[in-house]
C-alpha cells in the first residue's frame, strides 16, 4: 500500500463529515415551525444528493436568519458535497464568527474544504484550532490524521488516528486508516491488529474485501516457500524481516512471530487444509502471541496496550477468536468461509453481541465534547 493510495482516502472525508446540527435560532420574523419545515426540506434535498437545490433553499432561509450558525454550517456542508469547496470555506468562516456551540463542526468543515482544495497546511490549521476548543472530538482527530498522511507526516497521522480512537474506539474508518498508516510506517503487526479491528466493525462493506486480503498479505509478508518444480525441498521456507521504515519501533520485532506462524502453512499437517482453515488457526495464534507479549511487557503502550490489544485479549478469554477469524473474511465470499459462518451462526451471533458491547477501560470524555450524529 503506497502513500499515494492512502492519500486517496481524503475523498472519504465527505462521507464522514460531522453530523447535522440540531436546533434553530430565530430572529422572530417567522414562526419556529416555518424554520423547521424549510430546514427539514433542505436536509431532505441534501440527503437526496440535490445539493444545488439545498443550497438555494438554505440561502433563502439565511435571509431571515442571517447569523444562524446551523444554516451556515449546512451551506458549507452542501457546498463541499456539491463540489464547491471555496464556498464551503466561506460559509464555515462565517459560522465560526458567531462563536456558537457549533464551532467544532465548522472547524471540521473548513478543514475538509481546504483539504479538497489541496491547501493542506490551511486544513491542518483548521483542524488544530478545532481541537484547541474541543480536544475530545474524535472526528477532528481522524480528519487531522488524514490531512497529515496526505502531507506525508506518517508518525503524526498515526498519533491522531490513535487519539481519535481513544475517544471513539468503535469508529471503523479510524481503524482502517490506522492500519494503512501503520503499514506505510513498516509496523506490520500493528497494521494487522488495526485492520482486523476495522473488519470486526465493518465486515461486509465495499471497503472490507481489500482489508481482508491485506490481512493475508500481512500474515505472509516476507515468508516464501520455493515450489518443488523450482528446486524447493519439503519444509524449505525462507523468512525475511525488513527493517522498520520509521524509527526503532518495537512492533517490528513482533513481525517474526507472525512470520513463524505463517511459515507453518507449509508443514505437512496443513498441506491438505484450505486457506480459510489455516487463516482461522493463524489468526488465533498471532493474536494470542501478541496479547501475551503485551501482558508480559515491562512498558505499556498508552494506545496499543489500552485500546487495541485488550479487545483481542478479552475475545480470546471469551472463546470468540475463531468466530472472529471467519467473520473478518466474510467479504471475500469464499464458499468455505460462508459455509462455516452459516454452520456456526449461534457462535457468530454470540461474538457479534459481545463485540458490540465491548469497551476499553478509558477515561470518560470531557463535558461538552459530545458530537451530534447524523
Amino acid at each position: 500500500m503506497s502513500g499515494k493510495t492512502l492519500a486517496r482516502i481524503v475523498l472519504v472525508i465527505l462521507a464522514l463529515a460531522p453530523g447535522r446540527i440540531l436546533g434553530a435560532e430565530s430572529k422572530g420574523k417567522k414562526p419556529a415551525g416555518d424554520f423547521d419545515t424549510r430546514f427539514a426540506e433542505g436536509v431532505r434535498l441534501h440527503d437526496a444528493g440535490q445539493y444545488e437545490a439545498a443550497i438555494a433553499l438554505y440561502r433563502d432561509l439565511l435571509k431571515d436568519y442571517p447569523k444562524n450558525p446551523k444554516i451556515l454550517y449546512e451551506l458549507a456542508y452542501s457546498s463541499l458535497s456539491g463540489g464547491k469547496p471555496k464556498d464551503a470555506v466561506d460559509y464555515a468562516a462565517r459560522c465560526l464568527k458567531q462563536h456558537s456551540p457549533y464551532d467544532s463542526e465548522c472547524h471540521q468543515m473548513m478543514g475538509n474544504a481546504y483539504d479538497a482544495l489541496g491547501e493542506l497546511t490551511k486544513g491542518e490549521k483548521a483542524f488544530r484550532e478545532g481541537l484547541k476548543d474541543a480536544p475530545h472530538v474524535a472526528r477532528l482527530h481522524f480528519n487531522l490524521g488524514v490531512n497529515l498522511m496526505n502531507q506525508k507526516k506518517t508518525a503524526d497521522g498515526i498519533a491522531e488516528f490513535q487519539a481519535g480512537l481513544q475517544e471513539d474506539p468503535a469508529h471503523p474508518g479510524s481503524w482502517r486508516a490506522l492500519g494503512l498508516a501503520s503499514q506505510i510506517a513498516g509496523q506490520r503487526t500493528r497494521a494487522f491488529v488495526a485492520l482486523a479491528r476495522f473488519l470486526t466493525l465493518e465486515p461486509d462493506s465495499q471497503r472490507s474485501p481489500a482489508a481482508a486480503s491485506q490481512l493475508w498479505d500481512l500474515l505472509f509478508e516476507g515468508v516464501k516457500s520455493t515450489p518443488k518444480e523450482e528446486g524447493g525441498k519439503p519444509d524449505d521456507v525462507s523468512i525475511t524481516s525488513p527493517p522498520p521504515k520509521e524509527g526503532d519501533d518495537p512492533a517490528a520485532a513482533q513481525g517474526l512471530a507472525i512470520s513463524l506462524v505463517a511459515a507453518s502453512r507449509y508443514l505437512d499437517e496443513w498441506k491438505d487444509k484450505s486457506d480459510a482453515q489455516f487463516f482461522a488457526h493463524a489468526f488465533g495464534e498471532v493474536l494470542a502471541i501478541l496479547t501475551e507479549l503485551d501482558e508480559n511487557a515491562k512498558t505499556k503502550d498508552p494506545f496499543w496496550s489500552v485500546v487495541a490489544l485488550p479487545y483481542y485479549r478479552s475475545a480470546r478469554e471469551a472463546g470468540h477468536l475463531e468466530a472472529m477469524a471467519y467473520s473478518v473474511r466474510r467479504s471475500l465470499k469464499e464458499p468455505e468461509t460462508l459455509g462455516w459462518l452459516a454452520d456456526h451462526a449461534e457462535a457468530v451471533d454470540r461474538f457479534r453481541t459481545w463485540s458490540e458491547a465491548w469497551k476499553p477501560v478509558a477515561p470518560s470524555p470531557a463535558k461538552g465534547d459530545a458530537e451530534p450524529s447524523r
